[in-house]
């Protein structure tokens, strides 16, 4: 998420509209900061929350993807 909605990254990565709004940086960055689990899942919550009342894009297609994994590989979780 926090590529594609901080305004650290707007206009240049993912960010392409360039879309910045203060409320939403503050979300993200406590969403990949909080280390309380519980405190986590609020702020998640919340950003799920600000997201859907705030809309910053939609994304009108998704790409297929296709992971393939090597079943030589090993000690690599799934």
């Amino acid at each position: 998420m926090f590529p594609y909605f901080h305004s650290s990254a707007a206009g240049k990565g993912f960010n392409i509209p360039g879309f910045k709004d203060p409320k939403l940086d503050e979300l993200l960055t406590r969403v990949q900061t909080e280390t309380d689990a519980s405190k986590r899942k609020q702020a998640v919550v919340e950003l799920q929350a600000f997201m859907a009342d705030n809309l910053p894009y939609i994304f009108l297609w998704y790409p297929e993807e296709i992971d393939v994994i090597n079943a030589n590989l090993q000690g690599v979780p799934t």
